[in-house]
């Protein structure tokens, strides 16, 4: 379709152009002196981070192979002195106990066993119809110092507090034994 306009020229509605408005030479230059100094600047900061990153994470891949190496030293030693540490510091609590009762003579038991940070504390009583109990506490304390199996792991036997008291007309002596671990 073709479009004709048939009005006067002075009255026909005229488009008018956008004009850009020009820049001289000597207006331009200063800003694409600027334009490109700060272009410059962005890369040379630009360029300035990357070094700092790139000796970054050089120096923390150093870090890293030494910790590396350190990590394996030490786990490859701690392997082998925690099992030897557990065997030299387990205590078989089992065989102490056992030794303990048959080392027991008759006329005397424990009242109360307390094992707190290897150290084992017995209170016992003993009573003799022969008026024995300090001789029978002495003969218990001395078989428990030959039996090589329970002083094994105690640097020590303690013989603590001993109380007298009679119950039903018969004298009974509580005492008190600390075996320290070593």
């Amino acid at each position: 379709m073709i479009e004709i306009n048939l009005l006067p020229e002075e009255l026909k509605i005229v488009k008018k152009e956008k004009k850009i408005p020009s820049l001289s030479q000597q207006q331009l230059m200063p800003l694409l002196l600027v334009l490109v100094g700060v272009l410059l600047l962005v890369h040379v900061v630009l360029g300035a981070l990357q070094l700092a990153k790139t000796l970054q994470a050089a120096s923390l891949q150093r870090q890293l192979k030494v910790l590396g190496v350190q990590k394996q030293e030490l786990s490859a030693s701690s392997d082998s002195i925690s099992a030897v540490q557990l065997a030299q510091r387990v205590i078989p609590w089992s065989q102490k106990l056992h030794a303990l009762s048959l080392s027991l003579p008759s006329g005397m038991w424990f009242n109360e066993l307390n094992v707190s940070r290897g150290t084992l504390k017995i209170w016992g009583s003993v009573v003799s119809l022969k008026k024995e109990e300090m001789a029978l506490i002495t003969g218990f304390l001395e078989t428990l110092k030959k039996n090589p199996s329970f002083v094994k792991n105690f640097s020590g036997l303690e013989l603590g507090t001993l109380t007298r008291r009679t119950l039903g007309g018969f004298e009974i002596i509580d005492f008190v034994l600390t075996c320290k671990a070593k």
